[in-house]
């Protein structure tokens, strides 16, 4: 998938995209502020979407949402920029006990079928 030079609504022509999807990627920055890296993972992805919400430079895998600075109002926002890019609805219950980036994103994969 290439983004480079779309701005505005390229996520709606976006397929849902799994752990194994590799971007090609120039200067592209979404609104939140995340910037896709090529190669990047979905728990490469999860882990820049959490430091974005808790404005953190880094934050480990096993580390818990709620433990490093999370509220139930990022929480929101959080499970709201993952809705958008991977076009998935992610249950809120779920979501909240996988508690990590690593179990974030294991929940994710399983949602849109990737191994």
């Amino acid at each position: 998938v290439s983004l480079t030079g779309m701005n505005g609504e390229w996520l709606a022509e976006l397929p849902k995209l799994g752990a194994n999807v590799r971007f090609e990627v120039s200067g592209f920055v979404r609104k939140s502020g995340v910037e896709f890296i090529e190669d990047e993972t979905t728990r490469e992805f999860v882990e820049a979407v959490w430091c974005e919400i808790l404005n953190i430079e880094h934050v480990g895998s096993h580390d818990a949402f709620l433990d490093v600075g999370g509220d139930s109002l990022r929480v929101t926002e959080l499970i709201v920029m993952l809705e958008d890019h991977f076009r998935i609805d992610l249950p809120l219950m779920e979501f909240y006990e996988a508690a990590t980036i690593s179990r974030q994103s294991a929940l994710i994969e399983s949602l849109i079928g990737e191994p």
